[in-house]
């Protein structure tokens, strides 16, 4: 038999058929057009919250899995969400538990759903948990599109603004300038640094090209180089306000994805193992690391989250008070959704911050493109009657 499977490398890919029963003689990696396309059709945050919000009705209903797998499917048009239904649909009737099935497909599924899921289906409420990890979607998309609504309008200036300057450069600075060479003058500054960049951008876009590898080899270096990225990670945090909102997202994240693997039945220390994998920040992964070490050590909890003050002073505290009562999940689940919250709050100030910071700037160009145009105008005048 011959096939394909989802790994992060070859050693995951071996384990991975090993548990299924099936030990490969070969592997190798693929690279078909038909991967490619699967692999750029990502799942949006909206399409994620509609497959698990309408999973969890159905599951809610006392449907088979199976047959919500296929019900989700069929109510959606063609496009990635309906593929990605059907392939799940197809290794569910092979015998797959559904966070198998969900781990076959890191690049739709974040590992903190994998992680739920496979919590809900040990304690048989996988309906519930599929429900509270939709709210959390659905308010994540909410906030994504209160901020694209919030930045629409500078954009659309900018657009706007970059329009104009493609005009002036295709029919206006040039007949301007054959005016100032017929009669030996010279361009306002303003004038020449538009038409430097004109140039810059036709005859030399090699400058631009090495530009954007380098932004993106930044990027990548960020990204994947641990060392840098947790760097990068701190200095963020210690920004005075963009600090602040990052601590109260990722508190949110860490409280929402704790309190439903307890309430799901998991131990804590598995909980916390698998709320690690879920965090994106490195710096609070570490130390969600180091608590579940102290837990295995007999420490409590709140010990080892309060080292580095990372999390909030707040939410050490209603975790400490969590823990004494034997109440740890409900509280968990209260600071889920007031550093959610807050967290929504502080993005949408510093949004607003920015805003008209963004406008002032657009405004500062379409003046500066003013210059450009006026100044040539009126010494081209003068050179005339001259």
């Amino acid at each position: 038999m011959s096939g394909s499977i989802s790994a992060s490398s070859d050693v995951d890919a071996k384990r991975r058929l090993a548990e299924r029963g099936i030990f490969a003689d070969s592997l190798w990696p693929q690279s078909g057009r038909g991967f490619r396309l699967l692999r750029g059709a990502r799942l949006s945050v909206r399409q994620q919250a509609v497959f698990t919000r309408s999973l969890a009705s159905l599951l809610k209903a006392r449907l088979p899995v199976l047959d919500a797998l296929r019900l989700v499917a069929s109510e959606r048009e063609w496009g990635p969400l309906r593929e990605v239904c059907r392939r799940l649909e197809e290794r569910v009737k092979e015998g797959m538990s559904l966070a198998e099935d969900l781990k076959e497909f890191p690049e739709h599924f974040p590992p903190v759903m994998v992680s739920l899921v496979m919590a809900g289906e040990r304690s048989g409420s996988l309906d519930d948990t599929l429900q509270a990890f939709a709210s959390h979607l659905e308010n994540q998309d909410r906030l994504r599109a209160k901020l694209r609504g919030m930045m629409a309008y500078p954009l659309l200036v900018l657009c706007l603004a970059m329009g104009l300057v493609a005009v002036l450069l295709m029919f206006v600075l040039p007949a301007l300038q054959g005016i100032f060479e017929s009669h030996r003058g010279k361009l306002p500054l303003p004038s020449r640094i538009l038409l430097g960049a004109e140039q810059v951008v036709t005859q030399d876009p090699w400058i631009l090209i090495l530009a954007g590898v380098l932004c993106g080899l930044t990027v990548w270096v960020v990204a994947t180089v641990p060392a840098v990225r947790v760097r990068w990670t701190r200095f963020l945090l210690s920004l005075p306000f963009f600090g602040k909102t990052l601590r109260a997202l990722e508190t949110g994240r860490f409280a929402f994805a704790l309190s439903t693997l307890l309430k799901g039945g998991v131990p804590l220390d598995e909980a916390l193992s698998l709320t690690q994998g879920a965090l994106r920040n490195p710096l609070f992964a570490d130390v969600v690391r180091r608590a579940r070490a102290g837990i295995l050590e007999g420490e409590p909890l709140v010990t080892n989250l309060g080292k580095g003050a990372l999390f909030p002073a707040t939410a050490i505290q209603l975790i400490g008070v969590g823990e004494q009562t034997g109440n740890l999940p409900n509280m968990l689940d209260h600071l889920a959704g007031l550093f959610r919250e807050e967290g929504e709050r502080r993005i949408e100030t510093l949004v607003r911050l920015v805003e008209p910071g963004l406008i002032l700037v657009v405004g500062l160009f379409i003046a500066f493109l003013a210059l450009a145009i006026l100044l040539p105008i009126f010494e081209a005048g003068q050179l005339v009657q001259g």
